[in-house]
C-alpha cells in the first residue's frame, strides 16, 4: 500500500494509510450492518447446531478447542503429516487429555502459560 523502501516511509505515509485502511474497514463494517441490521446472532440456528451435535459437546464451544487442536497436531505428526481424522465424543475428551497432557495447561489461568511457552519455544522447528 506503500510504493517506498522502508527507509524513505515518512510519518505523513504513515499517516496516509492509517487513514486508508480506517475508511475501508469503516465501510466493510457499514455495508455489514446494512446486509445483517440488528440481528448479526443467529441464536435459534445456534441452538438447533449446538443441540444436533451434543455428542461433540466441549469441541462446539471455545473452551474445547485447545483439546482438537492438541489431538491434531499430535496425530498430524504421528501420521507423517497425512490427512488426519478425529474420532470425536463426549467421552473421548478424557482420552485426548490423557494422551496430550499439555492441554491441561490451557485450562490452569495464568501458570498453565508456562509450559505452553516452553513447549511452544522447545518446539520452533514445527510450522
Amino acid at each position: 500500500m506503500i510504493n517506498k523502501p522502508f527507509p524513505e516511509i515518512t510519518r505523513a505515509d504513515l499517516e496516509d494509510l492509517r487513514d486508508n485502511v480506517h475508511l475501508k474497514m469503516q465501510a466493510q463494517l457499514d455495508e455489514a450492518v446494512k446486509t445483517w441490521g440488528n440481528k448479526p446472532y443467529q441464536m435459534k440456528e445456534f441452538w438447533q447446531k449446538f443441540i444436533e451435535n451434543i455428542g461433540k459437546f466441549p469441541y462446539n464451544l471455545p473452551f474445547g478447542w485447545p483439546l482438537i487442536f492438541s489431538e491434531f497436531e499430535r496425530k498430524y505428526y504421528k501420521t507423517d503429516q497425512k490427512p488426519v481424522k478425529l474420532k470425536l465424543g463426549f467421552l473421548s475428551t478424557l482420552r485426548i487429555m490423557i494422551q496430550n497432557p499439555i492441554t491441561i495447561a490451557f485450562f490452569i489461568p495464568l501458570l498453565g502459560w508456562i509450559p505452553l511457552l516452553i513447549r511452544g519455544y522447545r518446539h520452533k522447528d514445527l510450522p
